[in-house]
């Protein structure tokens, strides 16, 4: 994720360095250092423990998103359908990829209201919800800040997530 909001021009272009065989080190020190402290509090502090419970929430949630991404692909960005392979599958004469989109949708809903509505499955914590919403509001500053900045340096974000590239 980091490397790719780097290749967008997000995050500095530093980000984007890779080794002579590939491997994309500065975006995977940007994420190993923070792991850290995080893993030790994990393993060592029972309260922090408890407010990573939310966490196959949070990534449900994200999941929710490339979904409906998914879902309205072939009338958002019908010339991308196109010109892909799976434009030759329909359903009903309904796109497969939609049709995939709302199958899957339905259930992350179902589990997601099972995951938030019923002790039994241990992710409905208030204080991991909570702490859920931070990284959540301080990765929306990163974004917000970062984009920002690009703008003051005249690079127009908008244009660069408008099309997904070739490679």
């Amino acid at each position: 994720m980091i490397f790719a909001a780097a290749f967008d021009r997000l995050l500095p272009e530093a980000v984007t360095k890779v080794s002579a065989r590939g491997v994309p080190y500065v975006a995977l020190l940007l994420m190993f250092i923070p792991s850290i402290p995080i893993s030790y509090l994990y393993c060592y502090n029972e309260v922090f423990r408890t407010w990573t419970l939310d966490a196959t929430v949070v990534i449900a949630l994200s999941f929710v998103g490339s979904t409906i991404a998914a879902l309205i692909l072939p009338w958002r960005r019908p010339s991308l359908y196109r010109s892909s392979p799976i434009v030759n599958y329909r359903v009903f004469g309904i796109p497969l990829i939609s049709v995939g989109a709302a199958i899957f949708l339905g259930y992350l809903a179902f589990c997601l209201y099972q995951w938030l509505s019923k002790d039994v499955y241990g992710v409905n914590h208030p204080a991991s919800l909570a702490y859920m919403a931070v990284l959540y509001v301080i990765a929306l500053a990163i974004y917000i800040g970062a984009r920002i900045y690009r703008a003051r340096q005249g690079l127009d974000l908008d244009a660069v997530y408008r099309e997904i590239p070739a490679e």
